[in-house]
């Protein structure tokens, strides 16, 4: 009987230990996955802030665009009145 107590016993012992190990593992996993989680966060946060940034560069440039074009509208037209007006003198 005590030989079987002691079997028992240390099959008992040898579970509690494996349940240990299994615990220690899960909570290193558990870890795993929230320093994961977050690392994933602030890269969706990057790529966000990049999107926005990208967004901002290319509303910047159209309006560059924009301001470009009007100008080189303005000159031809300055450069039409001036040429009309060095016309006028010339025929008058």
């Amino acid at each position: 009987m005590k030989a079987s107590n002691i079997a028992v016993e240390n099959r008992m012992n040898e579970n509690n230990k494996r349940t240990a190990e299994l615990q220690s593992q899960k909570n290193s996993l558990t870890q795993s996955i929230s320093e994961n989680e977050a690392r994933l966060t602030w890269e969706k946060k990057s790529i966000q802030d990049g999107e926005f940034l990208l967004k901002s560069q290319l509303s910047a440039a159209s309006e560059a665009e924009k301001a470009t074009e009007s100008e080189v509208s303005s000159r031809e037209q300055l450069l039409a009145a001036t040429q009309k007006a060095e016309q006028l003198q010339t025929e008058a």
